[in-house]
C-alpha cells in the first residue's frame, strides 16, 4: 500500500502541465513487504543454531531481515539465514523475523520455536 500523489509540472513562465498521478510506497508503519517464509533451523550444538528462511519473489526491495530472539533484537541479515552462537544452553528460544525495504517498511513477523 502507498500513498497516491498529483504532480504537475510548473515551467518558468508559470505554465503548467497536466497533472500526473503516482503512489509512493508505504511509510514504516505499514506491512509492504511479505513476510519471511519456510522459516527453518539448524542446530549445530548446544548454544549455536542458525536460522533459515525464503524470501517472497516479490520481495526484490527487501534490503535485510531483522532477527529477534526471545524478545529481543540480536541482529539483521542481508541474505537468507542467521547464525546465533549466543544461545542460552538447555533453553528453548523463540526467534522472530521482520523483513525491512529500503524505505525502512517492515514485513509481518515470522516466527519459530527452536529447542
Amino acid at each position: 500500500m502507498g500513498t497516491n500523489y498529483e504532480v504537475t509540472a510548473i515551467a518558468p513562465d508559470v505554465s503548467r502541465s497536466p497533472a500526473s498521478t503516482v503512489q509512493l510506497p508505504g511509510t514504516n508503519a505499514e506491512n509492504t513487504s511479505s513476510a519471511p517464509q519456510a522459516v527453518r533451523a539448524t542446530v549445530y550444538y548446544s548454544t549455536a543454531a542458525e536460522i533459515f528462511w525464503v524470501r517472497a519473489i516479490e520481495d526484490a526491495g527487501v534490503v535485510s531481515t531483522e532477527v529477534t530472539r526471545d524478545g529481543m533484537v540480536i541482529g539483521n541479515s542481508p541474505g537468507n539465514s542467521f547464525f546465533d552462537d549466543t544461545r542460552t544452553e538447555g533453553a528453548n528460544h523463540v526467534y522472530t523475523l521482520v523483513a525491512i525495504d529500503a524505505l525502512g517498511s517492515r514485513s509481518e513477523p515470522a516466527t519459530i520455536a527452536v529447542p
